[in-house]
Protein backbone atom coordinates (compact mmCIF):
# COMPACT_ATOMS: atom_id res chain seq x y z
CA UNK A 1 0.00 0.00 0.00
CA UNK A 2 1.29 3.45 -0.94
CA UNK A 3 0.17 6.21 1.39
CA UNK A 4 -1.52 9.04 -0.46
CA UNK A 5 -0.36 12.60 -0.07
CA UNK A 6 -3.54 14.08 1.41
CA UNK A 7 -4.37 16.47 4.22
CA UNK A 8 -3.96 14.86 7.63
CA UNK A 9 -5.53 15.27 11.06
CA UNK A 10 -8.90 15.75 9.46
CA UNK A 11 -12.18 13.86 9.01
CA UNK A 12 -12.94 11.99 5.80
CA UNK A 13 -16.42 10.71 4.99
CA UNK A 14 -16.19 6.93 4.69
CA UNK A 15 -19.72 5.58 4.31
CA UNK A 16 -23.41 6.23 4.74
CA UNK A 17 -24.75 5.08 8.09
CA UNK A 18 -26.93 2.52 6.32
CA UNK A 19 -23.89 0.93 4.66
CA UNK A 20 -22.23 -0.09 7.94
CA UNK A 21 -23.75 -3.05 9.76
CA UNK A 22 -22.75 -6.34 11.39
CA UNK A 23 -21.64 -7.42 7.92
CA UNK A 24 -18.10 -6.01 7.38
CA UNK A 25 -17.72 -3.37 4.67
CA UNK A 26 -14.46 -3.10 2.71
CA UNK A 27 -13.53 0.38 1.48
CA UNK A 28 -10.24 2.05 0.51
CA UNK A 29 -9.84 5.48 2.12
CA UNK A 30 -6.84 7.67 1.20
CA UNK A 31 -5.09 4.62 -0.23
CA UNK A 32 -5.64 2.58 2.96
CA UNK A 33 -7.76 -0.60 2.73
CA UNK A 34 -10.15 -0.35 5.69
CA UNK A 35 -12.93 -2.51 7.07
CA UNK A 36 -15.98 -0.93 8.70
CA UNK A 37 -18.43 -2.76 10.93
CA UNK A 38 -20.83 -2.35 13.85
CA UNK A 39 -20.46 -4.37 17.02
CA UNK A 40 -23.47 -5.50 19.04
CA UNK A 41 -23.61 -2.05 20.70
CA UNK A 42 -24.27 -0.51 17.27
CA UNK A 43 -21.16 1.68 17.41
CA UNK A 44 -19.24 1.78 14.10
CA UNK A 45 -15.57 0.77 14.06
CA UNK A 46 -12.82 0.93 11.43
CA UNK A 47 -9.65 -1.16 11.14
CA UNK A 48 -6.98 -1.93 8.60
CA UNK A 49 -8.49 -4.52 6.31
CA UNK A 50 -6.02 -7.29 6.98
CA UNK A 51 -5.26 -10.01 9.49
CA UNK A 52 -1.50 -9.76 10.22
CA UNK A 53 -1.27 -13.54 10.65
CA UNK A 54 -1.46 -14.32 6.92
CA UNK A 55 -2.78 -11.03 5.46
CA UNK A 56 -6.30 -12.23 4.70
CA UNK A 57 -8.85 -9.37 4.47
CA UNK A 58 -10.85 -8.97 7.66
CA UNK A 59 -13.75 -7.70 5.57
CA UNK A 60 -14.36 -11.36 4.68
CA UNK A 61 -14.72 -12.16 8.37
CA UNK A 62 -17.52 -12.06 10.93
CA UNK A 63 -18.56 -9.75 13.76
CA UNK A 64 -18.53 -11.35 17.21
CA UNK A 65 -19.77 -9.02 19.94
CA UNK A 66 -17.71 -5.83 19.53
CA UNK A 67 -14.90 -7.67 17.74
CA UNK A 68 -14.08 -8.92 14.24
CA UNK A 69 -12.97 -12.48 13.49
CA UNK A 70 -10.82 -13.39 10.51
CA UNK A 71 -12.55 -16.09 8.47
CA UNK A 72 -9.25 -17.73 7.48
CA UNK A 73 -7.82 -18.98 10.79
CA UNK A 74 -10.24 -17.55 13.36
CA UNK A 75 -8.06 -14.79 14.87
CA UNK A 76 -10.20 -12.14 16.60
CA UNK A 77 -9.41 -8.40 16.75
CA UNK A 78 -11.07 -5.78 18.92
CA UNK A 79 -12.09 -2.32 17.75
CA UNK A 80 -8.71 -0.98 18.90
CA UNK A 81 -6.90 -3.27 16.45
CA UNK A 82 -5.46 -5.66 19.04
CA UNK A 83 -5.66 -9.42 18.64
CA UNK A 84 -7.70 -10.81 21.56
CA UNK A 85 -8.03 -14.45 20.56
CA UNK A 86 -5.99 -17.07 18.72
CA UNK A 87 -7.67 -20.48 18.42
CA UNK A 88 -5.96 -23.16 20.55
CA UNK A 89 -3.31 -20.72 21.79
CA UNK A 90 -3.32 -18.67 24.99
CA UNK A 91 -0.27 -16.46 24.37
CA UNK A 92 -0.77 -13.50 22.04
CA UNK A 93 2.17 -11.44 20.82
CA UNK A 94 1.92 -7.67 21.36
CA UNK A 95 2.96 -7.32 17.71
CA UNK A 96 -0.24 -9.02 16.60
CA UNK A 97 -2.19 -5.83 16.02
CA UNK A 98 -3.37 -3.58 13.23
CA UNK A 99 -4.21 0.10 12.96
CA UNK A 100 -7.59 1.25 14.23
CA UNK A 101 -9.22 4.49 13.10
CA UNK A 102 -11.47 6.78 15.10
CA UNK A 103 -14.99 6.92 13.70
CA UNK A 104 -17.97 9.17 14.39
CA UNK A 105 -21.50 8.72 13.09
CA UNK A 106 -23.18 12.04 12.29
CA UNK A 107 -25.70 13.48 9.80
CA UNK A 108 -26.30 10.05 8.24
CA UNK A 109 -22.60 9.49 7.46
CA UNK A 110 -19.68 7.61 9.03
CA UNK A 111 -16.63 9.88 9.37
CA UNK A 112 -13.12 8.49 9.85
CA UNK A 113 -10.13 10.42 11.23
CA UNK A 114 -7.02 10.37 9.06
CA UNK A 115 -3.85 11.25 10.94
CA UNK A 116 -2.83 11.22 14.59
CA UNK A 117 -5.70 9.37 16.26
CA UNK A 118 -5.09 11.14 19.57
CA UNK A 119 -5.96 14.45 17.91
CA UNK A 120 -9.39 13.34 16.64
CA UNK A 121 -11.84 16.17 17.36
CA UNK A 122 -15.53 15.47 16.57
CA UNK A 123 -16.34 19.19 16.79
CA UNK A 124 -14.58 19.73 13.45
CA UNK A 125 -16.94 17.46 11.48
CA UNK A 126 -18.90 19.55 8.94
CA UNK A 127 -22.21 20.80 10.35
CA UNK A 128 -25.21 19.54 8.33
CA UNK A 129 -28.20 20.03 10.69
CA UNK A 130 -30.84 20.28 7.93
CA UNK A 131 -30.50 16.52 7.42
CA UNK A 132 -32.29 16.10 10.77
CA UNK A 133 -34.69 19.07 10.78
CA UNK A 134 -38.44 18.54 11.09
CA UNK A 135 -40.38 19.35 7.94
CA UNK A 136 -37.54 18.40 5.61
CA UNK A 137 -36.85 15.20 3.74
CA UNK A 138 -33.50 13.73 2.81
CA UNK A 139 -32.24 11.28 0.21
CA UNK A 140 -28.72 9.81 0.37
CA UNK A 141 -26.50 8.76 -2.54
CA UNK A 142 -23.12 7.11 -3.09
CA UNK A 143 -20.98 6.71 -6.20
CA UNK A 144 -17.47 5.41 -6.79
CA UNK A 145 -15.87 7.70 -9.37
CA UNK A 146 -12.85 6.83 -11.51
CA UNK A 147 -11.32 10.27 -11.09
CA UNK A 148 -9.33 12.20 -8.50
CA UNK A 149 -11.40 13.54 -5.60
CA UNK A 150 -10.38 17.15 -6.32
CA UNK A 151 -11.63 16.95 -9.90
CA UNK A 152 -15.00 15.73 -8.67
CA UNK A 153 -15.18 18.42 -5.98
CA UNK A 154 -14.25 21.19 -8.42
CA UNK A 155 -17.19 20.14 -10.57
CA UNK A 156 -19.57 20.84 -7.66
CA UNK A 157 -17.88 24.12 -6.75
CA UNK A 158 -18.32 25.30 -10.35
CA UNK A 159 -22.04 26.14 -10.47
CA UNK A 160 -21.67 27.88 -13.85
CA UNK A 161 -21.49 24.52 -15.65
CA UNK A 162 -25.17 23.85 -14.84
CA UNK A 163 -26.53 25.77 -17.84
CA UNK A 164 -24.38 23.75 -20.25
CA UNK A 165 -23.62 20.28 -18.90
CA UNK A 166 -27.15 20.00 -17.49
CA UNK A 167 -28.99 21.81 -20.29
CA UNK A 168 -31.52 18.99 -20.56
CA UNK A 169 -32.35 18.76 -16.86
CA UNK A 170 -31.67 21.53 -14.30
CA UNK A 171 -30.44 24.42 -16.44
CA UNK A 172 -32.11 27.81 -16.62
CA UNK A 173 -33.77 28.71 -19.91
CA UNK A 174 -31.06 30.80 -21.57
CA UNK A 175 -29.33 31.08 -24.91
CA UNK A 176 -26.06 29.12 -24.46
CA UNK A 177 -24.31 31.41 -26.94
CA UNK A 178 -25.51 34.68 -25.39
CA UNK A 179 -22.92 37.35 -24.64
CA UNK A 180 -22.67 38.82 -21.14
CA UNK A 181 -24.79 41.85 -22.06
CA UNK A 182 -27.55 39.59 -23.43
CA UNK A 183 -27.72 36.97 -20.67
CA UNK A 184 -29.35 37.33 -17.23
CA UNK A 185 -27.23 39.33 -14.79
CA UNK A 186 -25.04 37.19 -12.51
CA UNK A 187 -23.73 38.32 -9.12
CA UNK A 188 -20.81 36.40 -7.62
CA UNK A 189 -19.31 36.91 -4.16
CA UNK A 190 -16.71 34.87 -2.28
CA UNK A 191 -14.97 35.20 1.06
CA UNK A 192 -12.49 33.12 3.03
CA UNK A 193 -12.82 32.47 6.76
CA UNK A 194 -9.77 30.53 7.96
CA UNK A 195 -9.89 27.22 6.12
CA UNK A 196 -13.50 27.68 5.01
CA UNK A 197 -14.56 29.31 1.73
CA UNK A 198 -18.01 30.86 1.27
CA UNK A 199 -19.70 31.68 -2.01
CA UNK A 200 -22.87 33.42 -3.19
CA UNK A 201 -24.03 33.30 -6.82
CA UNK A 202 -27.29 34.88 -7.97
CA UNK A 203 -28.67 34.61 -11.49
CA UNK A 204 -31.17 37.46 -11.69
CA UNK A 205 -34.54 37.29 -13.45
CA UNK A 206 -33.88 33.99 -15.15
CA UNK A 207 -36.40 31.57 -16.57
CA UNK A 208 -36.47 27.97 -15.41
CA UNK A 209 -36.67 24.88 -17.58
CA UNK A 210 -37.02 21.12 -17.22
CA UNK A 211 -36.77 19.72 -13.70
CA UNK A 212 -36.20 23.10 -12.03
CA UNK A 213 -39.43 24.48 -13.49
CA UNK A 214 -41.22 21.41 -12.14
CA UNK A 215 -39.72 21.95 -8.67
CA UNK A 216 -40.82 25.58 -8.68
CA UNK A 217 -44.16 24.96 -10.35
CA UNK A 218 -43.56 27.49 -13.13
CA UNK A 219 -40.89 28.85 -15.48
CA UNK A 220 -40.56 32.05 -13.45
CA UNK A 221 -38.85 34.47 -13.91
CA UNK A 222 -37.02 34.01 -10.60
CA UNK A 223 -33.73 34.87 -8.96
CA UNK A 224 -31.72 31.65 -8.76
CA UNK A 225 -29.68 31.85 -5.55
CA UNK A 226 -26.79 29.41 -5.02
CA UNK A 227 -25.05 29.60 -1.64
CA UNK A 228 -21.89 27.57 -1.14
CA UNK A 229 -19.54 26.64 1.67
CA UNK A 230 -16.44 24.53 1.22
CA UNK A 231 -14.70 22.80 4.12
CA UNK A 232 -11.52 20.76 3.90
CA UNK A 233 -10.75 18.17 2.80
CA UNK A 234 -13.62 18.36 0.27
CA UNK A 235 -17.12 18.99 1.58
CA UNK A 236 -19.10 21.11 -0.91
CA UNK A 237 -22.04 22.32 1.19
CA UNK A 238 -24.45 23.92 -1.25
CA UNK A 239 -27.91 25.49 -1.03
CA UNK A 240 -30.20 26.31 -3.95
CA UNK A 241 -33.15 28.68 -3.59
CA UNK A 242 -35.72 30.07 -6.03
CA UNK A 243 -36.80 33.64 -5.24
CA UNK A 244 -39.86 35.14 -6.91
CA UNK A 245 -39.78 38.74 -8.06
CA UNK A 246 -41.68 39.81 -4.90
CA UNK A 247 -38.85 38.47 -2.73
CA UNK A 248 -40.62 35.27 -1.66
CA UNK A 249 -38.44 32.17 -1.45
CA UNK A 250 -40.64 29.15 -2.09
CA UNK A 251 -38.14 26.30 -2.32
CA UNK A 252 -34.88 25.53 -0.52
CA UNK A 253 -32.67 22.58 -1.43
CA UNK A 254 -29.54 21.64 0.51
CA UNK A 255 -27.08 19.58 -1.52
CA UNK A 256 -24.10 18.34 0.46
CA UNK A 257 -21.51 16.80 -1.88
CA UNK A 258 -18.61 15.13 -0.04
CA UNK A 259 -15.57 13.74 -1.85
CA UNK A 260 -13.17 11.28 -0.24
CA UNK A 261 -10.00 9.97 -1.93
CA UNK A 262 -9.83 6.27 -2.69
CA UNK A 263 -6.65 6.39 -4.78
CA UNK A 264 -4.95 9.17 -6.76
CA UNK A 265 -7.24 8.31 -9.67
CA UNK A 266 -10.50 7.39 -7.94
CA UNK A 267 -12.75 8.68 -5.19
CA UNK A 268 -15.90 8.13 -3.16
CA UNK A 269 -18.72 10.59 -3.83
CA UNK A 270 -21.33 11.01 -1.09
CA UNK A 271 -24.41 13.20 -1.40
CA UNK A 272 -27.38 14.12 0.72
CA UNK A 273 -30.22 15.99 -1.02
CA UNK A 274 -32.48 17.69 1.51
CA UNK A 275 -35.61 19.67 0.59
CA UNK A 276 -38.57 21.49 2.17
CA UNK A 277 -41.27 21.46 -0.51
CA UNK A 278 -43.69 18.94 -2.00
CA UNK A 279 -45.16 16.24 0.21
CA UNK A 280 -45.18 12.47 0.85
CA UNK A 281 -47.64 11.97 -2.02
CA UNK A 282 -46.64 15.06 -4.00
CA UNK A 283 -43.80 15.90 -6.30
CA UNK A 284 -40.95 15.52 -5.67
CA UNK A 285 -40.98 12.52 -3.34
CA UNK A 286 -37.89 10.50 -2.41
CA UNK A 287 -38.29 8.24 -5.41
CA UNK A 288 -38.49 11.24 -7.75
CA UNK A 289 -35.38 12.80 -6.22
CA UNK A 290 -33.44 9.55 -6.40
CA UNK A 291 -34.29 9.00 -10.05
CA UNK A 292 -33.57 12.62 -11.05
CA UNK A 293 -30.26 12.93 -9.22
CA UNK A 294 -28.97 9.58 -10.45
CA UNK A 295 -29.87 10.62 -13.98
CA UNK A 296 -28.07 13.96 -13.66
CA UNK A 297 -24.96 12.81 -11.83
CA UNK A 298 -24.52 9.43 -13.52
CA UNK A 299 -25.49 10.80 -16.93
CA UNK A 300 -23.66 14.16 -16.88
CA UNK A 301 -21.28 14.89 -13.99
CA UNK A 302 -19.44 11.62 -13.50
CA UNK A 303 -18.80 10.98 -17.23
CA UNK A 304 -17.34 14.47 -17.80
CA UNK A 305 -15.12 14.30 -14.71
CA UNK A 306 -13.88 10.80 -15.55
CA UNK A 307 -13.12 12.11 -19.05
CA UNK A 308 -11.13 14.97 -17.45
CA UNK A 309 -9.11 12.38 -15.52
CA UNK A 310 -8.36 10.51 -18.75
CA UNK A 311 -7.33 13.75 -20.48
CA UNK A 312 -4.98 14.72 -17.67
CA UNK A 313 -3.33 11.31 -17.79
CA UNK A 314 -2.83 11.72 -21.54
CA UNK A 315 -1.48 15.28 -21.47
CA UNK A 316 0.45 15.18 -18.19
CA UNK A 317 1.34 18.49 -16.56
CA UNK A 318 -0.97 21.26 -17.77
CA UNK A 319 -2.37 24.42 -16.19
CA UNK A 320 -5.99 25.53 -15.97
CA UNK A 321 -6.93 28.94 -17.33
CA UNK A 322 -9.59 30.35 -14.97
CA UNK A 323 -12.29 32.92 -15.76
CA UNK A 324 -14.33 35.18 -13.49
CA UNK A 325 -17.02 32.50 -13.04
CA UNK A 326 -14.37 30.37 -11.29
CA UNK A 327 -13.99 32.55 -8.17
CA UNK A 328 -15.22 29.86 -5.78
CA UNK A 329 -12.93 27.18 -7.22
CA UNK A 330 -9.94 29.53 -7.27
CA UNK A 331 -10.35 30.50 -3.60
CA UNK A 332 -10.71 26.85 -2.57
CA UNK A 333 -7.50 25.94 -4.37
CA UNK A 334 -5.66 28.82 -2.69
CA UNK A 335 -6.78 27.58 0.73
CA UNK A 336 -5.79 24.04 -0.17
CA UNK A 337 -2.38 25.25 -1.34
CA UNK A 338 -1.83 26.97 2.01
CA UNK A 339 -3.04 23.94 4.02
CA UNK A 340 -0.73 21.56 2.17
CA UNK A 341 2.20 23.91 2.68
CA UNK A 342 1.41 24.28 6.40
CA UNK A 343 1.49 20.49 6.76
CA UNK A 344 4.78 20.27 4.89
CA UNK A 345 3.22 18.38 2.01
CA UNK A 346 3.98 18.85 -1.67
CA UNK A 347 1.09 20.08 -3.78
CA UNK A 348 -0.82 17.33 -5.63
CA UNK A 349 -1.23 18.11 -9.36
CA UNK A 350 -4.99 18.59 -8.96
CA UNK A 351 -4.38 21.43 -6.49
CA UNK A 352 -1.29 22.93 -8.10
CA UNK A 353 -2.86 23.07 -11.54
CA UNK A 354 -5.26 25.85 -10.55
CA UNK A 355 -3.56 27.25 -7.45
CA UNK A 356 -0.74 28.46 -9.67
CA UNK A 357 -3.14 30.18 -12.02
CA UNK A 358 -4.27 33.79 -11.53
Amino acid sequence: MQKMQVLENIWYCAAHSAEVSDKPLARIICGMPMVFYRGESGTPAALEDRCPHRQAPLSMGNVIGEDLQCDYHGFIYNNKGSCVHIPRQDAISANNKIQAFTTVERWGFIWVWWGNQEKADPSTIPDLPWTEEDGRRVEYFYWRVKANHQLMADNLLDVSHVDFLHKNSIASKIDPTAKESEAPKVTIETNVDGNTVHSLRIVHKTLLAGITAAWHGSEGPINRISTGKWEAPNSCILKLQFEDMDGTINETINLDHIMTPETDGSCHYFLDWTWDFGGPDGYPNNEDVHEEQCGIIEGDDIPIVEAQQDTLELFGKVQDIPVKQDKFVIEVHRVLQRMYEEQGLGLPPEVDRMAAAE
